[in-house]
């Protein structure tokens, strides 16, 4: 997951003040742009069962956003930036207002190609929305973006209550 090597290569930069260098930046940084749906947002894979189905798994969005929000703090990138606000987007519309909590039946109430492109985020919570608390602060603090603060919040009540 390309999310994973960026978070690690900006953390030595933010930790040791040694700058990365270009090109391992450059590998990572575009690996994890190439792992984003461009229409959503979302990180995807494809399923290695060779019948080219798209995955997205929820577990995997934390470090995903991670490397996002180290290159809007470190690099100021504009990219990264607009990646967070389309995964925000995302996530948000697949989120119940009520129940504070991703909720696996809404993408059954949007139309069929739509729906069948969020078949598989995977299980929401500890193991999905509740790892996407930290991020989500982070992002917030990074850029002010009140959604994040807002999912965040409901991440963290509705995780707590209902693990």
């Amino acid at each position: 997951m390309p999310g994973r090597a960026c978070d690690i290569i900006f953390s030595i930069e933010n930790t040791t003040g040694v700058r990365i260098d270009p090109e391992v930046e450059k590998r990572y940084t575009d690996c994890l742009f190439r792992a984003r749906d461009p229409e959503d947002g979302l990180p995807v894979y494809f399923a290695e069962d060779g019948s080219g189905r798209r995955c997205v798994d929820f577990h995997s969005l934390r470090e995903y956003l991670e490397g996002l929000v180290w290159l809007i703090r470190l690099r100021d990138s504009d990219r990264a930036a607009e990646a967070a606000r389309s995964l925000l987007d995302t996530i948000g519309s697949l989120t119940d207002p009520v129940s504070r909590r991703y909720d696996p039946a809404l993408p059954k109430t949007l139309p069929e190609e739509k729906a069948r492109k969020y078949a598989d985020l995977g299980i929401p919570l500890t193991v999905g929305q509740g790892r996407l608390v930290g991020p989500l602060l982070l992002l917030h603090k990074a850029t002010g973006d009140l959604r994040a603060l807002e999912l965040a919040d409901w991440y963290a009540h509705s995780t707590l209550a209902n693990c």
